[in-house]
């Protein structure tokens, strides 16, 4: 980005994360919610196999966690996000890999990572090879409801962000600081675990 900066105006800059163009997340923005609670499941059948040159290199924490997660806790979630990392708690944090998987490396498949944030509890599930496809959000709000928010997967809804870009509407687009805000937190999280993976057979019963 800081190279970018250097040869392109950073207001011309547009960082895009697609799930930023969903639907369900736009609605869940809106409602800028405090919750007590916050789960996140990223599951999908899908392997690795078409992308695993890439996909070994980065593996699923840095894919999806790094990536979607924290551009969810974000945008839906800003008080919880924008406070200091330093009252964040890592309570565990499971790596896991299917048998099958083609690479090289030690790179998980799947995470399970709990975090208590500034007294409010979250949970991250994101897997490959897992017996269903599903993308949900689940928080519980102050009157202790139980909200469950489907992660919609309609391509046709992308068509809005690029819409904004060609009206140089940036609100829905990250830019340098949130992504090093990301990086920061990554850095974390990696550094106060311990990666050590479990394999698990394809596909994987949740």
């Amino acid at each position: 980005l800081n190279y970018l900066n250097k040869i392109i105006d950073n207001n011309k800059i547009y960082i895009l994360d697609h799930y930023l163009g969903k639907s369900s997340i736009i609605e869940l923005i809106n409602k800028r919610v405090k919750p007590k609670k916050i789960q996140i499941l990223l599951y999908e059948k899908e392997l690795v196999n078409h992308r695993l040159q890439y996909f070994d290199d980065i593996g699923l924490f840095k894919d999806m966690v790094q990536s979607h997660v924290l551009t969810i806790l974000l945008y839906c979630f800003p008080d919880l996000f924008n406070l200091n990392f330093n009252n964040l708690e890592i309570v565990s944090c499971i790596w896991g890999q299917y048998k099958e998987y083609k690479g090289t490396k030690n790179t998980e498949t799947y995470i399970k990572l709990v975090l208590c944030w500034n007294d409010v509890d979250i949970i991250i599930e994101a897997g490959k090879g897992i017996d269903s496809d599903k993308k949900e959000i689940h928080y519980i709000t102050d009157e202790m409801k139980n909200i469950v928010i489907p992660i919609t997967s309609d391509f046709s809804e992308y068509k809005m962000l690029f819409k904004d870009a060609l009206n140089k509407d940036k609100s829905r687009y990250l830019n340098s600081n949130n992504i090093k805000k990301f990086w920061e937190l990554s850095e974390y999280i990696m550094n106060n675990t311990s990666k050590d993976i479990f394999l698990y057979d394809v596909p994987m019963i949740l």
